[in-house]
């Protein structure tokens, strides 16, 4: 994302811009920023000039080929350097510190700190969405509106239908024998998302329709950010087209739960309004990706370590049996193993 820092700085002010955009399966986790500035001694928080790592065009070609290796030659050892981003390219400011990284995205809104992205991320998000908008107030309404739904109690609410889902799903995987698992976790995922979280009432033919349209729409994000249907981004506005025709379908649909976060959207913005259906989109991309990819990596794990199953089985048995088949808060917290297990995933496969 952009970053518009303003600053008082000898009784005038001063705009520093500055930015910061986490790339889509691209930068492997290292957050790089796009930069819009005049001159060439543009800061990041205090005074200290960037590095200008800022390659030649062949040599930004790597940046697709080798993405990481590209981020290393740009940066050389800082912290932070000035480098050239997608195509067209344009200059960037790479940003390997993750203080530094932190401090940016902690400050979104606050202290003069305007968030902002990439026209392409923008069209692929929507410019309506919580994380694009520039109208501050819409940004701080759209919070009041989602953050319940994030709460401790709102999971706890949905662990029912979860569980369900989850059991529904490893029965079909195990009456296959065998199965892809990540594109089968992608599937488990995707409706946990779009008929528990969001509500959608998607039936199985439609899940495997739209979660292979999601796929498109994500790969839309890698650059170059051109729009004609052979390249990856023009197929992802394509798929968001879709999405936002189905989006739509749910908005008047008499099934839609009430008392859900798509109805409340529905009902502050309209049925028909391209806030609702923005950030009802932007809800779908939160997590997803992610999610699946950490369980497709534990499944991996513990095909490698039947001890740790063993000691799992163990674990969910008595917790079985002391609280019963279902999932709750009570029997999430009487696992630590089950915990540790997850945790130690999260921490050694940094899903993306």
């Amino acid at each position: 994302m952009l970053v518009k820092q303003q600053q008082r700085c000898c009784g005038s002010q001063q705009q520093q811009w500055t930015g910061h955009h986490k790339s889509v399966r691209q930068s492997r986790g290292c957050p790089f920023v796009t930069k819009s500035a005049d001159g060439e001694h543009a800061t990041v928080g205090d005074t200290a000039p960037l590095h200008d790592g800022r390659l030649s065009l062949r040599q930004q070609l790597q940046q697709f080929v080798s993405p990481q290796k590209y981020i290393a030659a740009v940066l050389q050892g800082h912290k932070f350097a000035w480098g050239k981003a997608n195509i067209p390219p344009h200059d960037a400011v790479f940003v390997a510190d993750p203080a530094t990284a932190r401090s940016w995205m902690s400050s979104e809104w606050t202290l003069g700190i305007i968030p902002a992205w990439p026209p392409n991320i923008s069209a692929l998000l929507g410019p309506n969405t919580v994380t694009i908008t520039q109208d501050p107030q819409l940004h701080a309404r759209l919070r009041q509106l989602l953050n319940p739904y994030f709460t401790a109690e709102a999971i706890q609410y949905q662990m029912p239908a979860i569980h369900s889902k989850v059991k529904g799903h490893m029965a079909g995987w195990a009456s296959e024998g065998s199965l892809g698992v990540y594109e089968a976790v992608r599937l488990l995922t995707f409706d946990i998302l779009v008929n528990v979280s969001l509500g959608l009432n998607m039936s199985d033919p439609e899940l495997r329709k739209y979660s292979q349209v999601y796929g498109e729409w994500v790969d839309g994000f890698m650059p170059p950010a051109i729009d004609l249907p052979f390249f990856p981004f023009g197929r992802g506005m394509a798929a968001r087209r879709k999405l936002q025709e189905r989006v739509r379908q749910a908005l008047v649909d008499p099934r839609l739960p009430a008392d859900g976060w798509v109805a409340r959207l529905r009902d502050e913005f309209g049925a028909d309004s391209d806030k609702a259906i923005d950030n009802i989109i932007q809800l779908l991309f939160a997590g997803h990706d992610t999610t699946s990819s950490a369980i497709t990596f534990l499944v991996w794990q513990l095909s490698k370590h039947p001890e740790i199953v063993t000691k799992l089985r163990k674990e969910h048995q008595e917790v079985r049996a002391m609280h019963g088949n279902g999932l709750t808060s009570a029997s999430l917290a009487a696992m630590p193993y089950t915990q540790a297990v997850i945790k130690e995933t999260l921490r050694t496969a940094q899903p993306r």
